[in-house]
């Protein structure tokens, strides 16, 4: 099969981009600007991944050499057995119970895991609508510091710092220490450094609940697993 390589590529790729939106969902856990994942990268690192399956699809066809080969063959998915069977047969014909259960084995409804749909669609609203928004969800959990340590609030406290001296520095009367208020918030009035850490923090894909880091690093994981389960 000759595009083993290629897929290997476009895996390896992928992992390169993945490693990068990791590193940026690490700074948004520490830093509230950060709104989302450069939307390209994301759409980018998507259709490496679905290019992957499309082009082991390509090998299966051209291995198998069946007459009923459409012109036009695309990786097969269902949410069902019903609606994968048909997929099947019409882009893989003929195909050899061997692939055929390979390929089944990472569909929804074997595996009881969604990602291969979800990677689907969302790489077809990438590719074919647009670059699809993203909402920044944060944990329950964080902790705010003030002045590197001196005072410091964990999601649900509260600390009245008014007129408190704090590193040299003066408070503002009425200033409340809380994770109640935006770190850009809790900053005005004021020199000493303010910081919050937050347990995790998620880009989701906006209209759904579908997160762009979670989503890729399944797909990834079973995609790699799933190209080496092929070309063995």
């Amino acid at each position: 099969m000759k595009r083993e390589s290629s897929v290997n590529e476009l895996i390896a790729e992928s992992e390169e981009l993945l490693a990068v939106i990791d590193s940026i969902y690490r700074n948004a856990e520490k830093t509230e600007d950060i709104v989302g994942v450069a939307k390209p990268k994301v759409k980018s690192c998507l259709e490496h991944l679905r290019s992957s399956l499309e082009y082991i699809a390509q090998d299966l066809s051209e291995f198998t050499g069946s007459s009923n080969t459409p012109k036009n063959v695309y990786f097969p998915y269902g949410k069902d057995k019903s609606i994968f069977t048909k997929s099947l047969n019409k882009n893989l014909p003929d195909l050899e119970k061997e692939f055929r259960d390979k390929i089944e084995s990472i569909q929804p409804y074997t595996c009881d895991d969604r990602w291969l749909i979800h990677l689907c669609k969302v790489t077809n609203d990438h590719k074919h609508d647009q670059l699809q928004e993203q909402t920044r969800v944060n944990s329950p959990e964080s902790m705010t510091v003030l002045g590197g340590g001196a005072a410091a609030v964990d999601g649900t406290g509260k600390i009245y710092m008014g007129g408190a001296t704090i590193n040299g520095i003066k408070m503002p009367e009425d200033y409340v220490l809380t994770a109640d208020k935006a770190v850009s918030d809790l900053q005005q009035g004021h020199s000493v450094s303010v910081e919050r850490k937050y347990e995790w923090v998620k880009f989701v894909i906006k209209g759904t609940d579908i997160d762009v880091l979670d989503l890729l690093k399944r797909s990834h994981s079973n995609i790699r697993d799933f190209s080496r389960a092929i070309y063995e």
